[in-house]
């Protein structure tokens, strides 16, 4: 089958899309970032679209030309500048199936959620329900697969989260509400969608996607702990106002560009029951989900998962503190003491006067304007690699014309070198996927 994956490059997307390849299909990859789908899954062919704009037939009829089916992974915790829920969810898959109606593709398969509905209390829930009642409305073959926590050797989002509280040393925080869910894994999930791409495959259904267990939110973080190989930490509850206050700071980074994996809508989530029954599952697709030990010891940890972990929590830190280092650093240069000083540095190596102070105060005005930026999460590496351009050339010319400032008491050179290792190290785990 030739089947059109929207979201494909996405946590979910990209394993339905690896898998159904290797099961040989021919898959079309849509997504808004083509040249980053092409660079990271070369094999698929990749096509752009944008559910934010992608929001009428029309836009979605030449990119279902000789589409078998189409399956939609797509999705958004909660909207920000750059992403609207309800056109993600619900007005461009709305779209979608209606192309696909007119087009005449064979089957539509959406991937919801589970616990989809107004009684979550979130656009996020409401939202992927009215795209899931718009799906059933067209005369096509369709599946709306709700899926519960789905758990692979990769993460992102939650799982990613998950895995972060599970790789913090010594101690492991428990929520005062402890969330149950039903984890499946991502190869049964994949096997489960491959299942639906088959010709006696059934349709018009709305199937439940879980495992056979049901499992608290502490409970998975102590079972990927222990597949880590981190060993038993201290479990310490904490309020529900200190997680309410961080789920806020999500919201707010998630405006500011970053892809935070804690926010409201995550933790209204956590309040909705995410369990069902797995026999009507089992019963439509003859796949019997394992369960959750099964599932990790077929796949144990290695050096890179227990990196990642380590570093969930460190990356942000990192970037957070690296620009604040630029800010200050930069305001405390236009401060009247410390700018008379870098006037006289600068008088010292050779310059004009006149130059003097025009010239720190640019500076200074360098330093913030890229902590700022960096702080933002704008093109980061871009940001970064200007900072240790600057920082290079700040070395450089102290080094031609004041090398005594080598043997300086303070550092004034020598921690120029630890703050770009600090810079490559936070460019290098900058990548969110």
């Amino acid at each position: 089958m030739r089947i059109l994956i929207i979201g494909a490059y996405g946590f979910i997307g990209s394993h339905i899309a690896a898998d159904l390849c290797a099961r040989g299909h021919e898959i079309v990859a849509a997504g808004r970032n083509v040249i980053f789908g092409q660079q990271r899954y070369p094999h698929f062919k990749w096509i752009p679209c944008d559910l934010n704009k992608d929001v009428t037939a029309a836009a979605w009829l030449p990119r279902l030309a000789g589409v078998d089916a189409v399956i939609n992974c797509a999705g958004v915790l909660q909207s920000t500048h750059r992403d609207a829920s309800e056109a993600i969810h619900h007005k461009g898959p709305a779209a979608l199936f209606e192309a696909c109606e007119q087009q005449g593709v064979g089957r539509v398969i959406q991937i919801s959620a589970l616990g989809a509905g107004d009684a979550s209390g979130t656009a996020y829930g409401r939202d992927k329900a009215s795209g899931d009642t718009a799906l059933q409305t067209h005369k096509l073959d369709w599946v709306v697969l709700r899926p519960s926590l789905v758990y692979a050797r990769g993460v992102f989002g939650g799982t990613a989260l998950i895995r972060g509280l599970a790789g913090l040393p010594f101690f492991m925080p428990r929520l005062g509400r402890d969330p149950v869910f039903q984890p499946i894994h991502m190869d049964d999930l994949c096997t489960v969608v491959a299942r639906f791409c088959e010709p006696d495959a059934p349709s018009r259904a709305i199937l439940n996607i879980v495992g056979p267990e049901e499992k608290s939110l502490s409970e998975i973080t102590r079972a990927i702990r222990g597949w880590l190989g981190f060993g038993k930490a201290i479990e310490i509850t904490v309020p529900r106002w200190l997680i309410g206050l961080g789920a806020r700071l999500g919201d707010l980074g998630g405006w500011f560009g970053s892809r935070t994996s804690f926010r409201t809508t995550a933790l209204k989530q956590m309040d909705v029951p995410n369990v069902a029954p797995m026999e009507a599952l089992v019963k439509a697709t003859g796949v019997t989900p394992r369960p959750m030990a099964a599932a990790l010891a077929s796949d144990p940890a290695q050096v890179q998962d227990r990196w990642h972990a380590r570093l969930f929590f460190l990356k942000p830190l990192a970037r957070i503190v690296l620009a604040l280092f630029w800010i200050v650093s930069g305001l405390v240069l236009l401060d009247p003491v410390s700018f008379s000083y870098a006037a006289g540095v600068i008088i010292q190596m050779g310059l004009s006067p006149d130059l003097a102070g025009p010239l720190a105060i640019a500076g200074g005005i360098v330093d913030i304007t890229l902590g700022l930026l960096l702080f933002l999460g704008w093109r980061v590496r871009v940001v970064i690699a200007t900072m240790i351009l600057v920082s290079l050339g700040y070395m450089t010319a102290l080094t031609i014309s004041l090398p005594g400032l080598w043997l300086d008491a303070l550092g004034t050179l020598t921690k120029i070198i630890p703050i770009i290792v600090l810079m490559l190290v936070v460019a290098a785990i900058e990548d969110e996927r």
